[in-house]
């Protein structure tokens, strides 16, 4: 392919890519990473592209967003809280890893499946039970909700579905609960680069390089997706995440069937 051509198309993928991720706080990857790889880039690649991406609009949102409202109301989350529900996703990461490469007869694509039905059933019956948002939950949902995605990122490579949730069940503005997820995916995006470089090595480090370089153009894609979320209520914008989440709950139930289940 012409290289003008191939990035060109980076650009406006990781364009796009970021209007999604402003708008409703998650879901950079769901776009990014799959149609990178129509596109032709190797998995690790791919990834690595998107948590680079994710790493810059992350970081320009928290330096941008005052710590707190004008009437006193937190926006970005609390340090010393932030410090362990990091801890507990990068501590589930490995364990994801390691559970993977136990169930050597699974395939990624069905474990993809799996985690698939069990979002819709968790979705079924929040739907159901309709739970109030809380102003606080307790720290032990925090860390639990953190392993597990991390646990599930690391098994899957999809684990901001329980993130999303547990944000949600505040009663955090829109604005916070997109701080909040930017700012945990960010971080969490670090160290699964670092896992990627130590095992892929330069290929990675020069998708990394290439996610820095087209950062702007990232940025760029903020714009949009900002809008959007600026003409939300919260009730919309939990109804748009539950939406999205639904998208995303039924593509990896029919992933093995649409894209095989490679090993």
């Amino acid at each position: 392919m012409n290289l003008p051509v191939h990035y060109l198309g980076l650009a406006v993928i990781l364009f796009l890519s970021n209007t999604l991720y402003a708008a409703a706080g998650f879901g950079f990857g769901l776009l990014s990473v799959p149609v990178l790889l129509l596109a032709g880039w190797p998995p690790y690649q791919a990834v690595a592209i998107s948590a680079t991406s994710v790493i810059v609009h992350g970081s320009f949102s928290f330096w941008r967003t005052p710590p707190r409202t004008a009437d006193g109301a937190l926006m970005r989350p609390p340090g010393r809280e932030l410090l362990w529900l990091v801890a507990a996703g990068v501590a589930g990461q490995p364990v994801g890893v390691w559970l993977l490469s136990r169930l050597a007869g699974w395939s990624r694509a069905e474990m993809t499946q799996v985690f698939g039905g069990l979002l819709l059933v968790v979705l079924a019956v929040k739907l159901w039970w309709r739970p109030r948002p809380q102003p606080r939950l307790h720290p032990a949902w925090g860390l639990g909700t953190l392993f597990s995605s991390g646990l599930i990122s690391g098994m899957s490579g999809m684990g901001g579905p329980p993130l999303v949730l547990w944000a949600m069940a505040h009663t955090w503005s829109a604005e916070r609960i997109r701080v909040t997820l930017w700012t945990l995916f960010s971080l969490l995006s670090v160290t699964n680069l670092c896992w990627l470089s130590w095992r892929f090595g330069a290929p990675v480090r020069e998708a990394i390089g290439l996610g820095l370089l087209f950062g702007p153009v990232t940025l760029l894609g903020a714009a949009p997706g900002n809008w959007i979320a600026r003409r939300l209520s919260p009730t919309q914008s939990r109804h748009a995440v539950t939406a999205i989440l639904l998208i995303v709950a039924l593509y990896a139930v029919s992933q093995p069937i649409l894209l095989g289940t490679g090993r």
